[in-house]
């Protein structure tokens, strides 16, 4: 192979990495699509699924991914929402870790969604009715 076929076979696939990312975080914004409009129309099983095809998505970008942050808390919700507080304390937890792990415990763990009356008392004190 030439040095110039090399350097075009390198430069073609940069310019792709930037396509699948972005082809990937379109499907993650489509699985949040689903899941707020499945659980503004009360479908809240239907809003699950869809959190949870969210999460694995989002996992595959790796640990530390804001986007797996934002689906955990939003499903933690869902479950509080539930009383299904266990389930929803282990999501909120790992979500508010990968919030500080991101933005730093200085800033609050940065913008995680927790509901107010949700029953934080204190740092992560979740399972508090």
């Amino acid at each position: 192979m030439t040095a110039l076929v090399r350097i075009v076979s390198v430069t073609l696939l940069l310019l792709t990495v930037p396509l699948a990312a972005d082809a990937q975080g379109s499907i993650w914004e489509r699985h949040v699509e689903t899941t707020q409009r499945a659980f503004s129309e009360g479908r809240h099983v239907d809003a699950e699924e869809a959190w949870l095809a969210a999460i694995k998505e989002a996992e595959a970008h790796g640990p530390d991914n804001p986007s797996l942050a934002q689906s955990l808390s939003s499903l933690g919700n869902l479950y509080r929402n539930q009383n299904r507080n266990e389930r929803a304390a282990q999501l909120l937890e790992r979500a508010l870790a990968i919030q500080e792990k991101v933005y730093g415990p200085e800033n609050g763990g940065g913008p995680i969604d927790v509901e107010k009356g949700s029953g934080v008392s204190s740092r992560w004190d979740w399972r508090q009715p």
